[in-house]
C-alpha cells in the first residue's frame, strides 16, 4: 500500500501515486499524456476491478480492444519512424520476448523487420505506461523503448513521456454524517446508536452537526472521514466484512483494528509534529475506550509527551484523538480533533483539546 508524493498537485509534473490507486473500484480507465486531463486514452474492461492496485497485479491480461490508434496518436511517435504492424500481446502486464514490458500498452517489430503478431513471436520494444525494453538502457515510465521508433532497428529512439492514470470510480460514498466543531457528537452522545436524526436538511458544504438517515440505513465496508472540508484531506478505512450501516458500527462496541491509518489521521487532523508523543496507537478502532476516560468513535489513544509510550490495550492513557471523543481532564466531549493531553506545548502534560470539523461518508454498497 505504500504511496508516493501523495500531496502533490495533480498540475505537477512528476512521479505520484495516490492513496485511490489502492482502493477505487473501477471498470473504466484513462492515460492522460502530456497533460493531466486532454490527450487521453481510455479502455472499458469487461468486469469490475476493486483497485489500480488490483489490476495491475493480476499478471497478463490480454484486450485486443486496446486502442492502438489512441496509444500513438497520445504517444506521438513519429509516423514512418515505427513498424505498423498489429499489437503484439496488447493489454496490461504483457511481457514480450526479449525483455520488451507494459503495464498498459503493446509491443511492437523494428522498422526493418516483418511484422510478427503471435504472443509467442519475437519483440523489439513496446509502448505505454510501465515499460521495459530490449537494449534499452533505464525502464520507462511512460513513452516508448529503444527500437520503437528509430526508423530502422537501432536501439536509439527511447522516449520518456509524461502521463496522468485516471479510473473513472465506481464508489457511491453518501453522507451520513457531519461534525462541527460542538461537543454535541462526543462519544456518549445517543446519536451514534440510534436511528434519531440531527439537521437532516442540513447542506452538505454548511460545516455543523448533522446526522442523516443514510447513517441508518446505507450497508457498506468502506468509510472515510474528512477533516476540514466535505471531500478532501480524507482519511479511509476498509473493513473485512460488510456492516449494514454506521448505526450499526458504531452500536457495536469496541472494534479493535490495528490496521487504522494512524499516519492518515495524524496528516487529516493535523497536530504539529513535536507537539505529541509518537507512540505506537494505544486501541486502534472503533468504539475504543481507553483508560482515565480517553475514548474514540473512531481514532486511537495516546500517552501525553512526558511519558513513556505505553501500547498495550490495558495500559495507562492519556488522550484521544479522532471522531466522537472523551478525554481525561478534558472539560467536554469533543465531536471531533484530540483530547488535552494529546498535545503540550513543553515536555509536561498541559496541552489543550482541539475541535475538528468533520465529514463522515460510507462507500454504499446498496443496489
Amino acid at each position: 500500500m505504500e504511496l508516493l508524493n501523495e500531496a502533490s498537485a495533480t498540475d505537477t509534473e512528476e512521479d505520484a501515486k495516490y492513496s485511490a490507486f489502492n482502493t477505487e473500484p473501477f471498470e473504466r480507465i484513462r492515460m492522460c499524456v502530456g497533460s493531466p486531463e486532454t490527450n487521453c486514452v481510455v479502455h472499458h474492461f469487461m468486469k469490475k476491478y476493486d483497485s489500480a492496485k488490483a489490476l495491475f497485479s493480476a499478471g497478463y491480461i490480454r484486450d485486443e480492444y486496446l486502442d492502438k490508434g489512441g496509444i500513438l496518436s497520445a504517444f506521438g511517435p513519429a509516423e514512418g519512424k515505427y513498424k505498423d504492424c498489429p499489437m503484439q500481446r496488447p493489454g496490461f502486464n504483457i511481457e514480450c520476448k526479449d525483455g520488451n514490458k507494459a503495464r498498459w500498452g503493446f509491443c511492437n517489430n523494428c522498422q526493418s523487420q516483418p511484422c510478427q503478431n503471435e504472443d509467442s513471436d519475437d519483440a523489439d520494444a513496446a509502448i505505454g505506461i510501465g515499460l521495459a525494453g530490449q537494449r534499452t538502457s533505464t525502464e520507462v515510465g511512460a513513452g516508448w523503448t529503444a527500437y520503437f521508433a528509430s526508423g530502422s532497428c537501432s536501439p536509439t529512439s527511447t522516449t520518456f513521456k509524461p502521463v496522468w492514470l485516471w479510473v473513472s470510480s465506481l464508489a457511491n460514498w453518501k453522507l451520513v454524517l457531519k461534525v462541527g466543531k460542538t461537543a454535541k457528537l462526543g462519544f456518549s452522545s445517543p446519536l451514534w446508536t440510534n436511528t434519531e436524526l440531527l439537521n437532516e436538511a442540513s447542506s452538505p458544504d454548511t460545516e455543523e452537526d448533522a446526522k442523516y438517515s443514510d447513517f441508518n440505513t446505507e450497508p457498506f465496508e468502506r468509510i472515510r472521514m474528512c477533516v476540514g472540508k466535505p471531500e478532501t484531506n480524507c482519511v479511509e478505512h476498509i473493513f473485512s466484512k460488510k456492516y449494514d450501516s454506521a448505526k450499526a458500527l458504531f452500536s457495536a462496541g469496541y472494534i479493535r483494528d490495528a490496521k487504522v491509518d494512524k499516519e492518515g489521521i495524524l496528516s487529516a487532523f493535523g497536530p504539529d509534529k513535536g507537539s505529541y508523543k509518537d507512540c505506537p496507537m494505544q486501541r486502534p478502532g472503533f468504539n475504543i475506550e481507553c483508560k482515565d476516560g480517553n475514548k474514540a468513535r473512531w481514532g486511537f489513544c495516546n500517552n501525553c509527551r512526558s511519558q513513556p509510550c505505553q501500547n498495550a490495550d490495558t495500559d495507562d492513557a492519556d488522550a484521544a484523538i479522532g471522531i466522537g471523543i472523551a478525554g481525561q481532564a478534558t472539560d467536554t466531549e469533543l465531536g471531533a480533533g484530540w483530547t488535552k493531553y494529546f498535545t503540550s506545548t513543553s515536555r509536561s502534560c498541559n496541552g489543550g483539546k482541539t475541535f475538528k470539523p468533520v465529514w463522515l461518508w460510507v462507500d454504499s454498497l446498496a443496489a
